[in-house]
């Protein structure tokens, strides 16, 4: 199978004397009113009214509660993703390409040039410096075009690299992680490390060789790793064993590789929760079939953590970037939590559910050095740029509160104490023992008989879980600041 199509690489041609001409590093001040002329830098009002949405009225980046700051808790990063190179798509394989044409920014010519990723990306970090965040995650295809060749490409990635080190030495803004993109091109259409075809393996290789150099350059905090294709349509046609193998062994040398690089940013490991129909991109001269089954090997939190510690990947200091909710949850329980997906594509999430989050974060002690990354896509009718600011803005004032919510409930015990009293009856007799590993099968029908003597103590206590989950909607409801 042909590395590009023929297509690819006359457009590849088309464009190389454009992408020649445009070596020379444009100027990379950015000016507080480039492209977001007239709005102001965001600032915490409490006060504000319910109209002003131009603010934060929960977030206050510097306030310390529970010894740190709101932005030592929230670790706030914005997608470039979904924030900035969705809208300008290009045919070029992003995401939602057909659907987020009609957003006009003035940032974007539709041309895949270097002037047009380094206008893209000084209109980003404008953004995130008036929404007043340090951090922004990036994918490797997001910062540069591909070339020709792989020379060609990483050229083309050291000149945006340098680039880009200016803007954030001028903004003091980082990457919370850089990831090498899977997604958009059509050579990993069955998969980049799990392809049945070596040479594939080599460019995904080849490719996350050159991701953690930029991690590493832009001193981004994390690295992450999301195999978004690596799985298999049929088990007729699949050596699932090798396949998996095959998946560690690049995880192992992507490990190995950061070790002889010196790099120390966290290694993340992000499962794909969504179904193959919501995640797949639209690729140029890619025909694939979407009403047919497409099975992932890492579809959730258990699934990737089982997949990390059969292969020793955990030792190896991988850790889960995980999405809110259960899935969370369960990363914190076996001590995997790394980081938090929070990207969207519908809407900010509900005051209960970023209450959960952040009590799970807290609980856990912080996401350091993770955090929760934003990506929001905009409805189809909001097309001014202040609709953006404005998503971004709501979307990390509500996690904000959130937070506020859920330190208040901690440091009140209210939920600690009920833990605590659920599971009392594991701190004495049986239960101890059991806790304890000093319990065996022959103790526990020895247990069970004297059970049997007496019913009553054989009824489960209720868990009066409408209880505490009224409890729960009274906090979020009605807590004051």
């Amino acid at each position: 199978m042909a590395l590009y199509t023929a297509q690819q690489v006359n457009a590849s041609k088309r464009q190389k004397t454009a992408l020649r001409d445009l070596s020379v590093r444009a100027n990379v001040t950015v000016e507080t009113n480039e492209y977001f002329a007239g709005f102001p830098k965001i600032e915490y009002k409490p006060d504000a009214t319910v109209d002003e949405t131009l603010c934060y009225r929960f977030y206050n980046a510097s306030e310390k509660i529970h010894g740190r700051t709101m932005e030592e808790w929230l670790r706030a990063a914005v997608s470039f993703l979904h924030a900035f190179h969705s809208y300008s798509d290009s045919g070029t394989g992003r995401f939602d390409s057909t659907v987020l044409n009609n957003f006009s920014r003035s940032w974007d010519e539709g041309t895949i040039s270097l002037e047009s990723y380094k206008r893209r990306l000084r209109a980003a970090f404008e953004f995130y410096s008036k929404i007043g965040v340090k951090y922004w995650t990036v994918y490797d295809r997001d910062l540069a075009p591909e070339g020709d060749t792989i020379e060609e490409t990483n050229q083309n990635l050291d000149e945006m690299i340098e680039f880009v080190l200016e803007l954030q030495q001028r903004t003091n803004i980082k990457p919370l992680w850089v990831a090498a993109n899977f997604h958009s091109h059509s050579r990993y259409y069955n998969g980049a490390c799990t392809s049945s075809e070596p040479h594939i393996i080599s460019c995904a290789g080849a490719q996350l060789k050159k991701a953690m150099e930029i991690a590493q350059r832009l001193g981004a905090d994390c690295f992450l790793f999301r195999g978004t294709r690596e799985g298999y349509s049929s088990t007729l046609n699949t050596d699932h064993s090798k396949q998996l193998r095959n998946y560690a062994r690049l995880l192992k040398m992507t490990a190995g590789y950061k070790e002889r690089l010196g790099y120390r940013g966290q290694l993340l490991f992000e499962p794909n929760f969504e179904d193959f129909h919501s995640t797949c991109i639209n690729v140029q001269n890619y025909d694939f079939d979407y009403n047919k089954t497409y099975y992932r090997y890492d579809y959730d939190t258990t699934s990737a953590i089982c997949f990390l510690k059969h292969y020793n990947l955990d030792k190896l200091e991988f850790k889960i970037s995980t999405k809110p909710g259960h899935q969370l949850v369960m990363a914190s329980a076996y001590g995997m939590l790394g980081s938090v997906d929070c990207t969207s594509i519908t809407s900010p999430p509900k005051i209960r559910e970023a209450t959960l989050l952040m009590k799970a974060v807290v609980e856990h002690g912080g996401l350091q050095p993770g955090g929760l990354n934003i990506g929001l896509v905009l409805r189809p009718d909001s097309t001014e740029l202040k609709d953006l600011l404005v998503a971004y803005i709501n979307c990390i004032d509500i996690y904000a509160k959130g937070f506020r919510i859920a330190a208040k409930l901690i440091a009140d015990s209210t939920f600690a104490k009920n833990l605590q009293q659920r599971y009392l009856g594991f701190h004495s007799g049986f239960g101890s023992r059991f806790v304890n590993g000093e319990a065996s099968l022959e103790e526990c029908e020895e247990q069970a008989k004297k059970l049997n003597q007496n019913t009553e103590s054989v009824q489960q206590t209720s868990g009066r879980s409408e209880h505490w989950e009224a409890v729960f909607t009274r906090y979020c409801n009605s807590v004051r600041f």
